[in-house]
């Protein structure tokens, strides 16, 4: 056998455009790296590097998206075009086609690995990414993970028939198996990219508000279910507060609070049937006392047991006199959807109550008739559905709510299209007398299911709010005769394609039934509760678009 010195040069490419098709991806990449890493750590407006940004991401970009899969077509059509050359090579081991087939091989593993530029979309929010057409983008992926599929197999062929080459030949097997679980991704067969795509984008994501709710213009907070609801804002109730209202009630002074200039809302305190009980124990503290007693201890104490990763506030900046009184609570809820739902990439469009469209982020199903989202068809539960003209049931629905998982425990999301009421209470109990008659029609078993023609849309949310009582604040107690001096609530909340379900109200009817559109495009009511609780923890009616994540 000739050695490798002594065997004559080989009139053939020995893979160049492959390896430069590896040198300018991982360039492409770079730069578009590099932008994002610019977006995030400097103010471009005051280090005015806006237009060098701009063209190191297009050039990132076209690298990316054009250069390279065009050298990588090139590199695999020549090897397509020496094929009876190249195979004659190897067999007398020729280094120019080793050579050729590590490049290959590279390339392959290079190519392979490009679902993570939904990972590297995901992160780069501000970056040059975000204005590649979507359509673009998954055309360019699957060109690329086929490019690198067949330069994978390229180089496992070659290594084949050469002798001594069996760790190159497990890393061109690697790079053939990574290329077509790319490949598979990249037609929707497997989830891969898509998910660390939603792992990064929920990290990485921004909330539309955080701040004090007085910056709120169009959203208020109550302090109870019961509270009148203004028209046009979102109306938010988080049980929290009650239960630090309760502690004082039921634990410190003993019976109801008389609050002397909040009568009102103090009734209305009083008398709320929010309680523990209505959440889980892991899910929930709350305790109060006099600061002499220790109070503030055993808070820090207790919290630090139970949930030590939340941060507690400073007492000692609102309180000193050792005969105050201090009231806690924390509760959290995570109701992960078993199935995520797709993400509407385009948005869609919110109306709220006053006609002012948005175009919002949101999350849903449609083509619910494809086996691939059989599985997410199957988690929504339809809890009511009211029609337009009742006796044109199947007809255009006017009503409805939702569960959009029915396998979430112990907690449960639901989400409503409903004509608001004076109060969320009677919001919610509309809801529920919905849902009883609901169970109650002829085709129940069939009706409470998501249908292969129905369609959801749900819009996204992500806000933290810090809500002052400021009715309450500096109001005295009566039972003790001290004034008030704090009275404050933080609500964090989430929505996304991760966690959600729906249940829908029918007459049966003669005539064909009308596939059902779920889009909750205008204003609509979401609460969480404990699936056996008779009430629920949170309650929001969405009226208009201010929390609402933008697209």
């Amino acid at each position: 056998m000739e050695s490798y010195e002594e065997s004559p040069p080989l009139p053939l490419p020995v893979g160049n455009s492959a390896r430069a098709a590896s040198v300018i991806l991982c360039a492409g990449v770079g730069l578009v790296l590099l932008c994002v890493f610019v977006d995030r750590v400097f103010d471009l407006q005051s280090h005015g590097v806006e237009g060098v940004r701009v063209f190191v991401g297009g050039a990132g970009l076209l690298a990316v998206y054009l250069a390279a899969p065009l050298l990588g077509l090139i590199a695999v059509s020549s090897a397509r075009a020496w094929r009876q050359e190249i195979v004659a090579a190897a067999i007398h081991e020729h280094r120019s086609v080793r050579t050729m087939a590590r490049r290959y091989m590279v390339a392959g593993l290079l190519f392979a690995a490009m679902p993570l530029a939904a990972l590297l979309a995901s992160i780069g929010g501000g970056s040059p990414l975000q204005y590649v057409p979507l359509s673009w983008r998954v055309v360019s992926h699957v060109v690329i993970t086929l490019l690198g599929l067949a330069m994978g197999w390229t180089s496992l062929r070659l290594f084949w028939k050469i002798p001594d080459a069996r760790l190159l030949r497990m890393a061109s097997l690697c790079a053939v198996v990574i290329g077509a679980a790319s490949v598979a991704d990249a037609f929707g067969l497997i989830g891969v990219g898509s998910f660390l795509g939603r792992r990064f984008y929920a990290v990485t994501r921004q909330q539309t508000f955080t701040g004090d709710s007085d910056r709120l213009e169009r959203t208020v907070v109550v302090a109870t279910l019961d509270c009148p609801c203004p028209g046009g804002k979102n109306v938010i109730w988080c049980s929290s507060f009650q239960l630090a209202w309760n502690e004082i009630r039921d634990n410190v002074i003993a019976a109801p609070l008389e609050v002397l200039g909040a009568e009102d809302l103090a009734a209305r305190l009083n008398r709320a049937e929010s309680s523990r009980a209505d959440l889980e124990p892991r899910s929930v503290y709350a305790a109060a006392g006099c600061l002499k007693d220790g109070i503030v201890e055993t808070i820090e104490r207790d919290m630090a047991a139970r949930f030590p990763s939340r941060s507690l506030p400073d007492f000692g900046q609102t309180v000193s006199d050792p005969n105050a009184i201090v009231a806690y609570s924390y509760l959290t809820a995570n109701v992960p959807f078993t199935h995520p739902f797709r993400q509407v990439d385009e948005g869609f469009t919110f109306i709220d109550s006053q006609g002012t469209e948005t175009t919002v982020s949101g999350f849903g199903l449609w083509e619910a008739y494809l086996s691939r989202y059989e599985r997410i068809c199957d988690q929504v539960e339809i809890l009511y559905v009211g029609w337009e003209d009742p006796n044109r049931p199947y007809g255009r629905i006017e009503e409805y709510a939702l569960d959009l998982c029915r396998h979430s425990q112990p907690y449960q999301v639901v989400v409503a299209m409903v004509e608001p009421k004076g109060t969320l209470a009677e919001t919610y109990e509309h809801i529920q007398r919905g849902t009883e008659q609901f169970k109650e029609q002829r085709d129940y078993s069939h009706a409470r299911w998501f249908q292969g023609g129905d369609t959801l849309r749900v819009p996204d949310m992500f806000w933290r709010t810090d809500h002052r009582f400021t009715e309450l604040v500096d109001t005295m107690v009566a039972n003790v005769r001290w004034p008030i001096v704090e009275a404050m609530q933080t609500i964090e909340f989430r929505l996304d394609r991760s966690g959600a379900m729906l249940e829908s109200e029918a007459f049966l009817a003669i005539e064909k039934a009308e596939p059902r559109e779920f889009r909750f495009h205008r204003p609509f009511l979401i609460y969480m509760k404990k699936r056996d609780a008779d009430r629920p923890f949170f309650v929001m009616w969405v009226d208009n678009a201010e929390l609402l994540v933008g697209q």
